[in-house]
């Protein structure tokens, strides 16, 4: 073996524990990517729906119908099925058109209502509205709130901006229902999570 063949051969080997490390970084990326990419269904039977979110996430439930959405420990955003105070309200409303997005704005403003020994929060004003029909054929109304927080103790008044609140109409012919997925209690979400809600919004549909 000559001298330069002697040198390729060495440069080689010392090469390819670069070339194995990079080739191991892309295959984990692939992996990454497929794993965030990937979907969980979530199936609630009582209520007849279903809805996809991403599997890095972890969902979990309470009561019947109401749930959170995790990751690290933290809620991202929580939702909840109204049910009985969906029947109320058509039980005792007076109009007889359009009962969904009013049912929805007075849910939504319901949201940021809090009172406590030092203050009391509320959602008085509507910043935005807008409705719209899923891919799955299903009515839902975007809600963006300013939420007033009263402080007691200094006599001021603090505005903020809550949202995205959205209102979906899981109802079937027989039973009005509502499923509404939110930030949180008068919360705000970051963009990432706006992003998110959209997505799993998108996903909704009623089982057969």
């Amino acid at each position: 073996m000559d001298c330069i063949t002697r040198t390729r051969a060495n440069f080689f080997w010392r090469l390819l524990p670069i070339i194995v490390l990079f080739a191991l970084i892309a295959d984990l990326a692939v992996v990454s990517e497929a794993a965030a990419g990937s979907k969980t269904t979530y199936a609630n039977r009582l209520y007849g729906f279903t809805l996809k979110y991403p599997s890095i996430y972890t969902l979990k439930t309470f009561g019947q119908g109401g749930f959170d959405l995790i990751k690290d420990g933290s809620v991202i955003f929580r939702a909840d099925v109204e049910d009985t105070s969906f029947r109320i309200f058509i039980k005792e409303s007076k109009r007889k058109e359009n009962l969904f997005p009013a049912f929805a704005r007075a849910r939504a403003k319901g949201l940021c209502t809090a009172d406590g020994p030092d203050g009391s929060s509320y959602c008085g004003a509507i910043e935005s509205e807008k409705q719209y029909t899923s891919s799955n054929g299903l009515t839902y109304v975007e809600f963006y709130l300013l939420k007033t927080r009263e402080d007691y103790s200094t006599h001021t008044r603090y505005l903020s901006r809550v949202g995205p609140v959205y209102a979906v109409d899981i109802s079937r012919r027989e039973r009005s229902l509502a499923l509404m997925i939110f930030p949180g209690y008068g919360k705000s979400a970051p963009t990432s999570t706006e992003l998110l809600m959209m997505e799993v919004v998108g996903t909704i549909k009623l089982a057969p």
